[in-house]
């Protein structure tokens, strides 16, 4: 549920910067985890979806729900 994160088109070098940190810190955390983000008519929910493991089944982790009036976040401190 969800589009991936990582698909949106970035506009700034300063975006940029901030979503490969981003990866980079993802992929330390599982190799095949996935930022996705689900829009509502309001509010934007973002989640990290890591994919089972042998014997262990699949987790979600919510990360942030944002009203999408909201001029922005900062992603990484949650706030």
């Amino acid at each position: 549920m969800g589009r991936p994160f990582f698909e949106r088109v970035i506009g700034s070098v300063e975006a940029e910067r901030i979503v490969k940190r981003i990866a980079s810190r993802l992929t330390g955390l599982a190799r095949n985890a996935q930022i996705r983000e689900y829009v509502m008519d309001e509010y934007l929910v973002l989640y990290v979806h890591f994919p089972a493991k042998a014997k262990q089944s699949s987790a979600v982790h919510l990360l942030a729900i944002r009203h999408q009036k909201q001029l922005g976040f900062d992603l990484l401190t949650g706030r």
